[in-house]
């Protein structure tokens, strides 16, 4: 009868012991997914506020070499035209702030 319940108490350990292993390695291909899923996830977000970023700064960009056609075709451009040239540059959903000309590094128009 010993004989027999020491078996029957190693199944068991060996059945827990392997039951325990068992979750580990599940836990952890779980976390690794789960990693994986957010490190995409992030990945996708950046990868939107990047493109929002680049269209922002491409659409003001356009905008600002426009008025580069209009100081080469008058180089003695007056403040108050100056002014009516880039009033429509910030008009509508624009990050710019302030533009001034400044040939040879000094600001004569702003």
């Amino acid at each position: 009868m010993k004989r027999n319940e020491t078996t029957i108490r190693l199944i068991i350990f060996m059945l827990a012991c392997g039951l325990a292993l068992t979750a580990f390695f599940a836990e952890r291909v779980n976390n690794e997914s789960h990693i994986t899923a957010s490190h995409s996830a992030v990945q996708s977000e950046l990868g939107l506020l990047r493109a929002k970023l680049e269209g922002n700064l491409l659409g003001d960009i356009q905008l600002v070499r426009g008025l580069t056609g209009v100081i080469l075709l008058d180089p003695k451009l007056t403040q108050r035209k100056f002014e009516q040239a880039v009033r429509p540059l910030f008009i509508g959903d624009t990050r710019l702030h302030n533009i001034d000309w400044a040939p040879d590094m000094v600001i004569r128009l702003m």
